[in-house]
């Protein structure tokens, strides 16, 4: 897939049976340096063309819920391991509020207090997300449909303050239960060139 898609470096974590499986691709092999990893994250520091240094972390959390505990305690670890400007990225798993589901079965209360305790105890502030609400769904179309915000990315206020125009959106998925998110440190630059009109005499014969 690395070659496929035209990058440089990568580095994956196989999944284990049927679920899991994390990569990381990355277009110059100089910019990215692998920290550590397992089954659930995979923690990489970068370093920017202004030679920038943060951290970029992509997480998995346990979908069981009697898991969610490891989860926290793994995101509480990887906070704790630098200093420097600090992004999480990727599927939690996890709620913070009521409004990140729309379905009939509710979610429990410890959840939403033990994820949200776990992201102010790492610092965490969370990039808000711009498209649909949501990132996951099941039986959508149906009256049980449930639709969840499960992917998200938070930055520390470091992280928050290197890359003050950072934007979160919400693509499209075709053909999977979620949607990609698309984190963008920077708003795309808008390039005004001053073309040179040349006229061809040829479209004098024209009506």
């Amino acid at each position: 897939m690395r070659i496929k898609i035209g990058y440089e470096g990568c580095f994956a974590v196989n999944r284990d049976g049927r679920s899991g499986g994390i990569g990381v691709f990355w277009r110059r092999s100089s910019t990215c340096q692998m920290l550590t990893f397992s089954n659930n994250h995979v923690d990489m520091e970068v370093v920017n063309n202004d030679a920038n240094r943060w951290r970029l972390t992509g997480f998995y959390g346990y979908p069981e819920r009697h898991r969610r505990r490891e989860s926290w305690r793994l995101l509480q670890t990887i906070a704790a391991a630098s200093n420097l400007p600090w992004c999480v990225i990727g599927d939690f798993n996890d709620l913070l509020h009521t409004e990140d589901k729309r379905g009939l079965v509710d979610h429990p209360e410890w959840l939403f207090r033990g994820f949200r305790d776990t992201i102010n105890e790492c610092a965490l502030q969370e990039l808000k997300l711009q498209g649909y609400p949501f990132t996951w769904f099941r039986c959508r179309g149906k009256p049980n449909a449930i639709e969840e915000r499960l992917d998200r990315a938070f930055g520390n206020s470091e992280w928050m303050t290197l890359f003050p125009e950072a934007q979160l959106l919400n693509l499209i998925a075709s053909i999977s239960d979620h949607s990609p998110i698309l984190l963008k440190t920077a708003p795309p630059e808008i390039v005004h060139r001053t073309r040179r009109f040349w006229f061809e005499n040829k479209w004098l014969r024209e009506p």
